[in-house]
């Protein structure tokens, strides 16, 4: 307890090789995402384009928390990583989306988060967010917002935001 909210998997320095970043790419990587233990590319095509609107949510909503929360600019990755370019490759191992009602399911999501400089991995961790299902309608409608998947969606990309800016900041003075 107490603790922080990731599990690294790599660390550079010290120095740590993010310290003086100018600014971030953020990229969100499908490639080995499975949905409820199911292959994206394994699903319907509806389904496979609902998880993408999904993986949109998750995007948007890390852009904006990291934003907020690191002195430096955070956008989208281009396809080629300019020279010195600090880049975070968020890799979505498994959604699970869960559903609303009685017994409802919360929504989970597990990422790797992977930073790059000049395209090399740098620094990686292991972290994970999820929100509970609201049980009633009356439930949904005290938790603004968290009645669709896309909702719930919205909320653990700012975890997952929060998480990656924490790390950044951390990094800062290593």
């Amino acid at each position: 307890c107490g603790g922080r909210p990731w599990v690294v998997v790599r660390s550079s320095g010290p120095p740590s090789a993010l310290r003086g970043a100018r600014s971030i790419g953020l990229l969100i990587d499908a490639t080995y995402t499975t949905v409820n233990g199911a292959a994206l590319l394994a699903l319907p095509p509806d389904d496979q384009a609902e998880v993408v609107g999904l993986l949109q949510e998750i995007a948007d909503g890390m852009l904006a928390a990291l934003t907020y929360r690191v002195a430096v600019p955070v956008v989208p990755a281009s396809a080629e990583s300019p020279p010195g370019e600090v880049r975070l490759a968020v890799r979505v191992f498994e959604i699970r989306p869960g559903w609303h009602g009685p017994i409802g399911a919360q929504s989970e999501v597990y990422v790797r988060l992977e930073w790059m400089v000049d395209g090399v991995p740098t620094d990686t961790i292991d972290a994970s967010a999820w929100t509970p299902a609201p049980r009633s309608m009356m439930g949904a409608l005290r938790s603004t917002g968290t009645w669709s998947v896309e909702g719930r969606m919205v909320l653990i990309a700012e975890v997952l935001g929060r998480v990656a800016a924490e790390f950044f900041v951390a990094e800062q003075s290593r």
